[in-house]
């Protein structure tokens, strides 16, 4: 049987550790669903925020040649 410092032993050892800060998790919280709803990647609210006040906010319809969103449907080849 593992005991807590058993646990905490391996967790600190976990080469994937310093994975865990690029997700915001709520304080406390142990998330073990990892389909369709996962935690959320903080590069992905940035990224979010960049897209909608940056390429659409400011350059408007020339994102599409400028940041290659008339390549976006296009299926890899």
């Amino acid at each position: 049987m593992t005991s807590l410092a058993d646990a905490r032993a391996l967790d600190s050892a976990d080469p994937l550790r310093h994975f865990r800060d690029r997700f915001h998790l709520p304080k406390g919280i142990i998330y073990l669903d990892g389909n369709s709803l996962g935690v959320l990647p903080k590069a992905a609210a940035e990224r979010q925020r960049r897209v909608v006040e940056e390429e659409w906010g400011e350059e408007l319809i020339r994102s599409w040649n400028t940041r290659g969103w008339i390549e976006a449907p296009t299926p890899p080849r």
